[in-house]
């Protein structure tokens, strides 16, 4: 009966630090791939947040509410996360796009909401300093007013 061997190198002193090599140069780009999937997902997040404040606070006000009523309700809807400073209320006339006085039928109301978003890995913040600083996410919302 032949049995077909298959020879092994004894002397394997060549190859130790081949694998320590393979892991230095992996390391830093699965590193990279991660920063960069943290930072876009909290972006996405608060970019979700700021949507969804300004719409709700379009809700809140075309049922006549103020202006600093308006700008209060995206702050509290955010968690605080946009201050009512950041908040901008518009009310405009469906005809001519020119600003007018609120709650008239014939209007609608315009909310923007503005947030700045400070990355929060090492990666993000060097795009951050490229770029010129924080990114800055906006959301416009516009309803007929009821």
């Amino acid at each position: 009966m032949n049995i077909l061997r298959l020879r092994v190198p004894r002397d394997r002193r060549r190859e130790t630090g081949q694998s320590l090599v393979e892991l230095a140069l992996a390391i830093p780009v699965l590193l990279i791939l991660t920063f960069g999937i943290v930072d876009f997902g909290m972006a996405l997040q608060r970019y979700i947040t700021v949507t969804n404040a300004a719409r709700e606070g379009a809700r809140f006000g075309i049922v006549c509410n103020t202006d600093s009523a308006i700008q209060q309700r995206v702050s509290d809807y955010s968690d605080d996360l946009i201050n009512p400073a950041d908040v901008t209320v518009n009310w405009k006339d469906a005809s001519t796009n020119s600003e007018v006085a609120p709650c008239s039928s014939t209007n609608y109301l315009e909310v923007t909401a503005t947030y700045d978003y400070n990355f929060i890995t090492p990666l993000g913040s060097f795009v951050g300093e490229l770029t010129g600083g924080p990114l800055k996410l906006s959301s416009t919302t516009r309803m007929r007013v009821e």
